[in-house]
């Protein structure tokens, strides 16, 4: 995946267990990128993310749409 430029992003449904299914997008995508690959009402109606990985500064800690995803980032929108 570093050799392709991509990152794998796994979703959260709250209290639910991560997708076991990544989204891929490039290097240097956002949660406002993940958003619009989604559904265009996420964006629409984003209130914040919560991220858990090896970007996360604390675990379950609050993001915002220009928070950059990295490579095995698990996110749970609130919309």
């Amino acid at each position: 995946f570093r050799l392709l430029g991509v990152v794998r992003i796994y979703t959260k449904e709250l209290g639910k267990e991560p997708s076991k299914i990544p989204f891929v997008a490039r290097e240097g995508a956002t949660v406002e990128d993940l958003a619009k690959m989604i559904h265009s009402d996420f964006l629409k109606n984003f209130k914040y993310a919560r991220i858990w990985g090896p970007n996360a500064k604390f675990q379950g800690g609050r993001v915002g749409l220009s928070h950059v995803l990295r490579d095995g980032d698990v996110i749970e929108m609130h919309v």
